[in-house]
Order: structure tokens, then sequence, then C-alpha cells
């Protein structure tokens, strides 16, 4: 029984990591609450968000904010940044901050995870090449991760073995 207590622990472990590590879709009413304050009603500019940091965000929209509220900031505000670079936005157009927390979050495809975790680096290629979203080839990396850690597993437990 001993012997097998290290892969316990790291299945343990992954499945952790995959729990996570996924990201699943925050409801708009858990980013902002239904009885929104007054100043989630002020619009703001694009050029006003990319100068906020967190946690002033966080006093604009009206509530603390988690983790992965925070991190689904930091990826809107990449994601408007690439915007102007690319000329479809510009500064002083206004966002809606629903919306820009809304598009922050990737998701977890569950096609995706199992096209990674059956057909390894195959499957993650497949994906690239289907041309789904980024949430889909996000899910096709975690289930190749889940599948190398498996084959870790593997390995470990038949050296342990031997």
């Amino acid at each position: 029984m001993n012997r097998f207590q290290p892969l316990q622990r790291m299945a343990m472990g992954l499945l952790l990591g995959v729990a996570l590590c996924s990201a699943v879709p925050v409801p708009l009413t858990a980013v902002v609450p239904v009885e929104a304050p007054a100043a989630t009603t002020k619009t703001l500019t694009v050029d006003q968000v990319l100068s906020m940091d967190a946690h002033a965000f966080s006093k604009a929209i009206g509530h603390r904010m988690t983790l992965r509220e925070r991190l689904s900031f930091q990826v809107a505000r990449r994601g408007l940044r690439e915007a102007i670079h690319d000329n479809e936005l510009r500064g002083d157009a206004p966002v809606d901050l629903r919306q820009l927390m809304a598009d922050g979050e990737k998701g977890f495809q569950f096609g995706g995870f199992v096209l990674g975790l059956l057909l390894g680096l195959i499957g993650v290629l497949i994906g690239y090449l289907m041309k789904r979203d980024k949430g889909f080839i996000r899910s096709a990396w975690i289930g190749w991760s889940v599948w190398v850690a498996i084959v870790i597993a593997v390995v470990a437990a038949a050296g342990a073995s031997a």
C-alpha cells in the first residue's frame, strides 16, 4: 500500500490542478451585482480602462474582485490593447464593463480537453487546425498536460514496482 501512496498524491494533485485551471465562465450577475451602485453606471473609455490597475477597476465596478475576475480583467485589457494596435478600436470609445469582464473569461471546453487527453500533442495540433476559439485550444493544452501527467505517473509507478 505504501508504494502506491506517491501515485495517489500525484493523482490528487492532477485532479486539483485540472479543477483550478478550468475557467468556468462567471455569470454576469456575479461580476456586477443586479442592484449596481452609482459607480458602475458611469461609462469608461478604453484609455481609462487601460490606465487602471485591478484595484481601481474593482472600485469602478463596485465590488472586490476575486482572483479569477482579476485574471479575466488582465486578459480583457490585453484584448483592448490588441484591438487598439490593430486599429479596430479608438481610445475614446466607451467600454461596457459587464461585457469587458465576460470577454476576459476564456472558458473550459470539454471537447478540446478530450481531444488533448485522448490524442496527446496530435490532438492539440488538430485543435489549432480546426481554428476554434482560444478556450478550445486552451482546453486541448490542459488535456495534453493531463495526458503527460498520466504517462509520468505510469512510468513512476512502473519504476517503483521494479
